[in-house]
């Protein structure tokens, strides 16, 4: 068997695709149970099926086994196997500072507030204070599939898919299913990483329940050849619990209830550099699976944000707190000033909207178990927000006090665009017991400035890479879930600041995991991250100062489960 299909999409023109009728999509039925006249009514709790509209878009689609086998077993470490995805920081969740894990695609510039919109069983997830992802609390859920589309201009989601859309379906519940599953590891630095989870089906629906903990010593991020006294390793400790039911209420219209909470709490190297994240969210959801499919959605999000911040000093021996934000707005408040270090940037109530356009032009090409893509595309966004420097210190500076000699002062401004071109590549297959795929991206980036921004006008925006590349080989034997899995990713070289003088270098990492299943019930797994301990520079300060991503870490789990 081999298909072929080539699509051609504008950002806006094809937006009302999202809403094409059932009848004009392909048949995606995913375990359901079709249920005659006087038969008992089967809910899985699925999302709708895709609209014909993403015919138009590239689409990655991370399954189950792909998840299982990011030796991280972090969400937003497996989203780095997407093509053009970019995350604004280079670390993840068990280091990075929570108002940086911003998300966009294609090039368009980092930036702590997400340009992509990420769903949970259709209901928006970015912070309602800063537009970030509180990653951690996505690791209690079990997850049938996380779905990557690439690009604007689907109406149906709304404006903050700006750049694209990231959805997170939740693992559906068969008819008659009751399972347990939990999970232990231990790893480097003294972590532990812990879950349990249960699915049981009632009546005609179902419920399942899971939580997730982790905690760990952690790793001093500053690079040694700079570190000081005041540097210390950094660490972490995360809870997620989540609730969902799922029942019918016709013969084609489900009820899907959900709730979660979460807490993070993270240091970031130094006294006065704590930080804690917790969140509360409830949502109830009407499925209807007619001729015509339809949802209605309600949701709440609560949020307590904490953060405290230190200067530091040159020598770095003395650290004097600089930063106590303790009552953070839980609803849309996206002008804040913020620092970094020494660096300090004022908020801005005047920022205009920012708008995208663009077009791609894709192939996907599929032949018996060898599936590959490539998509081309331009785009441009118009009133991009960024931090603009305008001054070094040291001074005194409107909106955010003093900045000492080390600083810089910036403020949040609206670019005149960031235009954006590249291309992405994709590549995956089975032969016979082995496991292949491969991804890359080329972005193209450059930033048109506004009036009074003449020192960044034609540059590469700050945080784009030019190349990203992943690679992974799995040997599978009978496609069970014993084997052996290396995943191999490149990421170039970026900007840290806006002015283009603060470069991160390029960096390759290697990961790996080998599981063995014992019996039915259990498996015993050995994963490894950046097993060559390889120095990812996740950030530099004003000064000079690297920090550093995830170093190597080894972990040791077993999993088991219980029908």
């Amino acid at each position: 068997m081999k298909t072929s299909h080539l699509h051609l999409i504008s950002g806006v023109a094809l937006a009302a695709l999202a809403f094409a009728p059932a009848h004009a999509q392909d048949a995606q039925p995913q375990g359901d149970t079709i249920s005659w006249p006087d038969a008992p009514i089967t809910v899985v709790g699925r999302p709708l099926d895709a609209p014909i509209g993403d015919r138009a878009y590239s689409v990655t689609i991370l399954s189950p086994d792909m998840l299982a086998n990011e030796p991280s077993q972090r969400v937003e470490n497996a989203l780095r196997l997407v093509p053009g995805l970019q995350q604004f920081r280079r670390s993840d969740a068990r280091s990075a500072n929570p108002t940086s894990q911003g998300v966009t695609l294609r090039g368009l510039g980092g930036n702590a507030s997400s340009r992509v919109l990420m769903l949970l069983d259709g209901v928006p997830q970015s912070d309602p204070f800063g537009g970030w992802i509180s990653f951690p609390g996505y690791d209690a859920i079990n997850l049938a599939s996380v779905r990557v589309r690439r690009g604007g201009g689907t109406g149906g989601d709304g404006p903050g898919a700006l750049a694209g859309t990231i959805e997170l379906d939740s693992s559906g519940i068969a008819p008659d299913q009751s399972n347990i599953y939990s999970d232990l590891a231990y790893g480097s630095r003294e972590s532990i990483e812990a879950s349990i989870g249960t699915t049981q089906a009632l009546g005609q629906g179902g419920l399942t329940i899971s939580a997730q903990y982790a905690r760990g010593d952690g790793f001093t991020p500053v690079i040694a050849r700079q570190r000081g006294p005041v540097d210390r390793p950094a660490p972490y400790e995360q809870l997620g619990v989540n609730l969902r039911f799922v029942a019918p209420l016709s013969a084609s219209t489900e009820l899907q209830a959900s709730g979660r909470i979460f807490t993070d709490e993270r240091e970031r190297g130094f006294a006065f550099s704590d930080n804690r994240n917790d969140g509360a969210d409830a949502s109830l959801r009407l499925v209807g699976r007619g001729k015509l499919p339809w949802s209605a959605l309600a949701y709440v999000q609560m949020r307590r944000f904490e953060s405290s911040f230190g200067a530091i000093s040159a020598d770095r021996r003395t650290v004097t707190q600089s930063l106590d934000q303790y009552n953070t707005p839980s609803t849309g408040e996206l002008y804040r000033p913020f620092r970094v270090g020494p660096d300090a940037t004022a908020a801005n109530a005047a920022l205009a909207p920012e708008r995208l356009r663009g077009a791609e032009l894709g192939l996907d090409y599929e032949i018996y178990t060898i599936r590959l893509g490539a998509t081309v595309f331009w785009n441009r966004l118009d009133n991009a927000i960024a931090n603009v420097t305008l001054a070094r210190g040291p001074g005194t500076f409107p909106g955010v006090g003093f900045v000492s000699a080390a600083g810089a002062f910036s403020q949040r401004q609206n670019l005149g665009s960031v235009e954006a071109m590249g291309v992405e590549l994709e590549a995956s297959g089975e032969i016979g017991d082995v496991r292949l795929a491969a991804a890359y991206s080329f972005v193209d980036a450059e930033v048109e400035a506004a009036p009074g921004q003449a020192a960044i006008d034609g540059r590469r925006p700050a945080q784009v890479p030019r190349h990203f590349a992943t690679g992974s080989i799995g040997w599978f034997p009978q496609g069970g879930d014993s084997g052996v899995n290396l995943t191999a990713r490149y990421v170039g070289s970026q900007f840290e600041d806006d002015l283009g003088q603060l470069a991160l270098d390029d960096a390759v990492t290697l990961d790996a995991r080998a599981a063995m299943r014992i019996n039915r019930n259990l498996l015993v797994e050995l994963r490894g991250e950046n097993l060559f301990d390889t120095t990812v520079q996740a950030g530099i300060s004003g000064p000079g100062i690297i920090e550093r991503a995830t170093p190597r870490t080894i972990w040791l789990g077993v999993k088991l489960d219980i029908e």
